[in-house]
């Protein structure tokens, strides 16, 4: 029968750890994914809207460059132009919030690229210590325990439950079922 040591170095050499992060760590970066193709397709839309505003400022430039000869008429035409300079100011400020709102999504979706790797590492470390094991003499559960102490395995075995339980993820999930993705 193997003992406690050897069962324990035998789950680290095949990947208990990392097994268990692995998929953690796929839907992190599942979910980066999906935040860059969020964020592109918002940020397309935006960039749609500034399009539509730069078509009506387009059009009150023209229609403004008739030569009105009645009072009411250059008043018309004045009112235009200040329109169009409002249009091509919204314009100007929907362009740069498509850009904001590719940027975030980056930034965002790079975090959980951090998460993920996080994930990835914790599992590999709790792999490297139930490996580690392998060096111990035959040794009964309490020293075991012991020496699991000693390895720091419960602080990695910790360590990779935070990281897979990590907030950002559920956040992310949940806002982006919320905005249909």
């Amino acid at each position: 029968m193997p003992s406690v040591y050897e069962l324990a170095a035998a789950a680290g050499r095949v990947g208990l750890g990392s097994q268990g992060a692995a998929s953690a760590s796929a839907g992190a970066l599942g979910l980066a994914q999906r935040v860059r193709e969020w964020s592109a397709a918002l940020a397309q839309q935006v960039m749609g809207q500034a399009d539509a505003v730069g078509q009506a400022a387009g059009q009150a430039v023209v229609a403004g460059q008739v030569q009105w000869e009645s009072v009411a008429g250059r008043a018309f035409r004045s009112a235009l132009e200040a329109e169009g300079a409002s249009a091509r100011a919204l314009q100007g400020e929907l362009e740069a919030s498509a850009q904001e709102v590719r940027l975030a999504g980056e930034v965002v979706a790079a975090e959980l690229e951090a998460v993920a790797a996080a994930i990835g590492a914790a599992g590999a470390a709790v792999d490297a210590a139930l490996a580690g094991m392998a060096v111990l003499d035959d040794i009964d559960l309490d020293d075991f325990m012991v020496y699991a102490e000693r390895a720091h395995l419960p602080a990695l075995q910790g360590a990779l439950t935070s990281a897979m339980g990590n907030p950002l993820l559920a956040r992310v999930s949940t806002a982006l079922a919320g905005a249909g993705w």
